[in-house]
């Protein structure tokens, strides 16, 4: 298994159909919350952080995202790893504030 952190994207019409996707995608286990989108449109975006197998069928792992969506009435819009892309010496350094103790900010 090959584990990595994802955060996949939902749209939703409205507040309410909003909130019942993030209660089931929280009572699945992923963490999910829901903010209006910035475009003024009344859409709803729901973020949810959940682990991605990379051992898993990709078309298998999105079907899910996609048939939570449809259930409440909104679309899946992808998402992205968490992971960051850094070098040895940024890595070392992170490394380094976090045994200090220090904010990375």
């Amino acid at each position: 298994m090959s584990l990595e952190p994802y955060t996949v994207f939902f749209y939703f019409p409205d507040k309410s159909r909003a909130d019942a996707a993030v209660a089931e995608l929280n009572k699945q286990g992923h963490l999910a919350a829901a903010d209006e989108s910035v475009e003024g449109d009344g859409k709803w975006l729901v973020r949810a952080a959940t682990p991605r197998d990379w051992d898993q069928d990709p078309h298998q792992w999105y079907s899910q995202w996609e048939a939570l969506a449809e259930r409440h009435g909104g679309i899946c819009d992808g998402g992205e790893t968490g992971w960051m892309f850094i070098d040895e010496d940024q890595l070392a350094e992170l490394r380094e504030m976090f045994k200090e103790g220090e904010d990375p900010d």
